[in-house]
């Protein structure tokens, strides 16, 4: 939501990396890359072209701080290659990037930053499930944790 917001305004927020990334863009991915520049640039990659297939990546969108920006940006060539209908680009990009951008399994948090996630969440309009429908919130009763503990 908060990436539709920055979208919405014209003004993602990016990451200048320290250290450029090089990513390799495979032969069969360059035309959709250079079909959506703008596009990716719009969602905040500031990508600079090396020659013979490779690109520096030189700006993340801030979303994909700590995530692999190689591995997002070659995922989201691979969905625009798969001829998205026009109409749900943004959408799936969105949440991909997401999904990139997210907390992952086993990944450890100190508490401020499992609090910064909870009033993160608290502010979704749709907090319930994640970009592609995974549940994010699940509730249980005090009636079912008493049964499960075996306490009624």
């Amino acid at each position: 939501e908060r990436l539709n917001r920055e979208l919405d305004t014209g003004d993602p927020a990016v990451q200048w990396l320290l250290d450029t990334t090089l990513v390799d863009v495979p032969l069969g991915l360059m035309d959709t890359l250079s079909e959506n520049a703008t596009l990716f640039e719009s969602f905040g990659f500031q990508l600079e072209n090396f020659g013979h297939g490779s690109y520096l990546i030189r700006g993340v969108p801030a979303v994909l701080v700590g995530a692999s920006p190689q591995i997002a940006l070659l995922e989201l060539l691979e969905e625009l290659d798969l001829g998205v209908n026009r109409m749900e680009v943004r959408d799936r990009l969105v949440s991909t990037l997401a999904c990139h951008g997210s907390v992952r399994a086993g990944q450890n948090l100190v508490m401020e930053e499992m609090q910064a996630l909870l009033r993160s969440l608290q502010e979704c309009l749709q907090s319930n499930t994640c970009p592609h429908g995974r549940p994010t919130i699940i509730h249980w009763s005090k009636a079912y944790l008493e049964r499960e503990f075996g306490r009624r």
